[in-house]
């Protein structure tokens, strides 16, 4: 899928002309991988355009930077006027956003330490990520980065060859796309998490349950039954079984979801 060049990109603090934006060939992330990004969606809507969750992806812009020890040089709000007056300059309605922030040229040994920090947003027309209705996937050869190897959930620039390989393998077949497992053969990881952490969790956890259960006894008694057996069939009555469960389990998804990498 070529790139549709759009008129400018945001260049440290710059918005200058796209086929203006340039780094040297020598630039510590060009062959070390020693950058990190984001990937944002603008969507046109009744009321404007509107940016998926920019607040979000800037702080994983930030906590990247971090795990490599990348100054970033611009606040959560600068970056984000940043990232619509782009969109404002370059005419697009809805479209894709890529924030870099990328170790630059003036030191070649593997530590960066002393490099300049380029930091650059682009953006450009960009529809479905693949062409087709629905996919086929297949599970790829290759792993995923081990996460005791790297800061696994942060975007760094050089994870990605682990993709690109994974994807390039399925040239000649008909899939679309590859999925990677674990180390362990899973799709995902639990969160890492401390012992004190997890016991929060499941102190909360024992909460919601019981408000679930005390949703189902109002439940009932609006009802007029005992047994939610005779409101839904099922052994001993479908609800009794699983009242717990339907408020904890959305709990839980919340609580775990940013923690899971897939």
């Amino acid at each position: 899928m070529q790139i549709s060049k759009t008129d400018v990109i945001w260049f440290n603090g710059q918005f200058v002309p796209w086929d203006e934006a340039r780094v040297h060939v020598i630039c510590h992330a060009l062959h070390y991988g020693s950058g990190v990004f984001e990937g944002i969606r603008a969507y046109k809507t009744d009321r404007g355009t509107a940016i998926f969750r920019l607040g979000e992806h800037l702080d994983r812009l930030r906590y990247s930077c971090e795990a490599i020890r990348l100054e970033l040089p611009f606040s959560r709000t600068e970056l984000a006027d940043a990232s619509a007056e782009l969109l404002r300059r370059c005419r697009l309605q809805q479209g894709y956003i890529r924030p870099l922030v990328l170790n630059g040229y003036g030191v070649m040994v593997l530590n960066p330490e002393g490099a300049p920090v380029d930091t650059i947003i682009a953006c450009w027309p960009w529809g479905a990520y693949l062409p087709h209705e629905t996919i086929d996937v297949a599970i790829s050869d290759y792993i995923r980065i081990h996460p005791d190897s790297t800061v696994a959930d942060a975007k760094i620039c050089g994870h990605y060859v682990n993709s690109i390989l994974a994807v390039q393998a399925l040239a000649g077949t008909d899939f679309h796309e590859a999925l990677l497992l674990d180390s362990r053969g899973f799709i995902g990881r639990l969160p890492h998490w401390s012992l004190m952490e997890y016991l929060h969790v499941g102190a909360i956890l024992s909460i919601a349950g019981q408000v679930g259960d005390l949703a189902e006894s109002c439940l009932k008694r609006d009802a007029g039954v005992k047994d939610s057996g005779m409101l839904f069939p099922g052994h001993g009555g479908v609800l009794d079984r699983c009242d717990s469960f339907l408020f904890a389990a959305p709990v839980l998804y919340y609580m775990a979801a940013p923690w899971f990498t897939i």
